[in-house]
């Protein structure tokens, strides 16, 4: 999901988010995800687009809330009851705006604006420690939580 967080958006789009993730809407052979996975797991694991969205809109979430996994939550400090509140207002986001049922997925990856909350470094090594990371590309480094 490709999120507007505190009205501050992402220097992408989901477009920008298809064409590094399959090989159908990079065209030329370029570095995707799923190429990646091909590769990785030497034509072992086959990385369905059938099977993977990129949420077709940008999600926008408001700059804080009272309500969350964990409690009360804000877009200007990033804690662990911060971040989980931001995913699970993606969801609810998502749930309320399109047609697609977030809970139908288990894994979900929010892209967020360049230095949301000043955590990008914090976001880094939760990436590190879970397996996740970041996607570089022409519109710059993205946050992936």
């Amino acid at each position: 999901m490709v999120i507007s967080i505190c009205n501050q958006k992402p220097e992408f789009s989901p477009q920008f988010m298809r064409q590094r993730w399959f090989n159908a809407d990079a065209g030329d052979g370029s570095a995707t995800f799923e190429r990646l996975a091909t590769q990785c797991s030497y034509g072992k694991w086959q990385f369905s687009p059938a099977d993977n969205i990129i949420v077709p809109v940008n999600v926008s979430i408001p700059c804080n809330s009272t309500t969350g996994p964990l409690g009360a939550w804000s877009a200007s400090t990033c804690r662990d009851v911060d971040r989980l509140g931001w995913a699970a207002a993606a969801d609810d986001w998502v749930r309320k705006n399109t047609d697609i049922n977030p809970d139908d997925f288990v894994h979900r990856f929010l892209l967020l604006p360049t230095q949301t909350a000043n955590c990008n470094p914090a976001i880094a090594a939760l990436a590190m420690q879970v397996g996740l990371g970041a996607v570089e590309g022409d519109a710059g480094r993205l946050s992936v939580l």
